[in-house]
């Protein structure tokens, strides 16, 4: 049976005649109790009962926990689609690398045998590794000993996927509930939580700005912050054989990653809230201090002067050096100077927040992508690799990159000059490449033929045009 179709059943009660013995005492004992109150899994209330340094690895294999696991799957599994028809890539097939289809087929069967598989080394020092995974050799490098995998085949697959859910279930039961950790924390809740803080603050006046560069970042040291509040060793173990493979895309996918390095950086904030933030009661100013971190890049907005903002630079690198590892700390004066952050930047100037869109960065995405030249003269180019295109799809490229670009920013700015640059910008390098691929001389021709919005059918007589500037506030709405 699959769990699909048991999730989407009104009357899940009414499936269990297709069952087998088994199947039947994990459906009644496991699956109803999930689907009937998924607020209250008992496994995961025990973890505030029991002491979190044993018993984890337990609770990570219970049947109810892979369950829950494999619901979270599927809910992130459906794949919506872009404008125009064309097919986007869901959650899961960005962030865990496998199909869809490996998820609708999933069945009870497979999970009960997950489960023993699972539980089959539990009294083992180590846990049996994931399954998907091939065995692993050790080797020793500058005196440190890794895993590395012996002709891996597909390591992104559905049992893996649901072993990384439920080690993630448990570790943010384990860890203190933020917005961090949660999976649909994006850039514009971090935007709204700075909207918010100019609406209620003082004049803001400076800014620091730093980084933390994932490369620096040892598993040694991600091991180290775990064991601090972890001492299951079955558990450990398990979670050391993600965290070996943080810096490859092989078992450690995405989520995962990025849950381990919320945790790692988790250190800064406590400092941050802890120590930073009582500075003004501290040396008796009166000065509100507003920290936010979206993964690896922070901010500390201030009303202070220079001279507090200096303080509070050099007390962060300090702690830095010796508790966490070195970063790079820029102050900037809010109100003479816009300040980037997530693809925005920020300006404070006559008590109003400016945002806009961070320029810089959208020149060096498009010059990347061949958008524009590569001098400073910034004019669009033509993309020769898509000549071979049919204009229908040339157009309907271009139109999904626009369109993408104006539901990230158009909203969320106030100074919106930038984003008609933009606009034009990628019209132009559609103009340009129908233009290359017609052998027309310039791009002004292009528009005769098809038009002011290059207006073009395809076989089958659809029709299909670059949006114009009022049709993409519409599509963002």
């Amino acid at each position: 049976m699959k769990l699909k179709l048991i999730i989407n059943t009104k009357y899940p009660e009414k499936l269990i005649k297709k069952f087998n013995q088994q199947e039947k005492f994990w459906f009644n004992k496991y699956i109803l109790p999930v689907l009937t109150n998924k607020n209250k899994i008992i496994p995961l209330q025990k973890l505030n009962k029991i002491s979190i340094i044993k018993d984890i690895y337990h609770l990570v294999i219970h049947p109810q926990i892979l369950f829950l696991a494999y619901c979270k799957i599927a809910q992130n599994s459906k794949i919506e689609s872009l404008a125009f028809g064309e097919r986007s890539y869901s959650y899961i097939e960005k962030n865990y690398g496998i199909k869809t289809q490996l998820i609708e087929n999933y069945s009870l069967a497979k999970l009960i045998y997950l489960h023993s598989y699972l539980k089959k080394d539990i009294d083992n020092e180590k846990p049996t590794r994931p399954i998907g995974t091939t065995s692993l050799t050790k080797f020793c490098y500058n005196n440190k000993f890794y895993f590395q995998n012996k002709n891996f085949l597909e390591i992104s697959n559905i049992d893996n996927c649901i072993v990384q859910e439920c080690i993630k279930l448990v570790l943010k039961e384990i860890y203190p509930t933020d917005l961090i950790f949660q999976d649909n924390y994006s850039s514009m809740d971090v935007l709204k939580k700075i909207k918010k803080y100019s609406k209620y603050s003082k004049k803001f006046t400076f800014v620091l700005k730093g980084y933390f560069q994932y490369n620096l970042i040892s598993r040694k040291s991600i091991i180290e912050t775990l064991q601090r509040n972890i001492q299951d060793k079955k558990f450990l173990n398990l979670l050391k054989i993600y965290i070996f493979d943080i810096k490859s895309n092989c078992r450690c996918q995405r989520p995962l990653k990025n849950l381990f390095f919320n945790i790692y950086f988790y250190q800064f904030d406590s400092y941050i809230e802890k120590d930073i933030k009582k500075l003004p009661d501290i040396i008796k100013i009166k000065t509100d201090i507003f920290y936010i971190r979206y993964q690896n890049n922070w901010l500390i907005i201030s009303n202070g002067n220079n001279i507090f903002t200096l303080l509070i630079k050099n007390k962060i690198q300090t702690w830095s050096l010796t508790q966490l590892m070195p970063q790079k700390i820029l102050i900037q004066n809010f109100q003479k100077n816009w300040v980037c952050f997530l693809g925005f930047a920020f300006k404070y100037k006559m008590d109003k927040l400016l945002i806009t869109v961070d320029k810089n960065k959208i020149i060096n995405f498009f010059k990347n992508q061949g958008f524009l030249n590569s001098n400073k003269n910034n004019k669009s180019m033509e993309k020769s690799s898509w000549a071979r295109f049919s204009d229908f799809e040339i157009i309907k490229i271009y139109s999904q990159i626009i369109i993408e670009i104006f539901n990230y920013y158009i909203y969320n700015i106030n100074h919106k000059k930038e984003i008609y640059w933009i606009y034009y910008i990628i019209k132009t390098s559609c103009a340009k490449t129908l233009s290359m691929k017609h052998k027309l001389h310039t791009m002004n021709n292009i528009f005769l033929k098809y038009g002011k919005n290059l207006t073009v059918f395809n076989l089958e007589g659809k029709k299909i045009s670059f949006p114009s500037l009022q049709e993409l506030q519409d599509i963002s709405t």
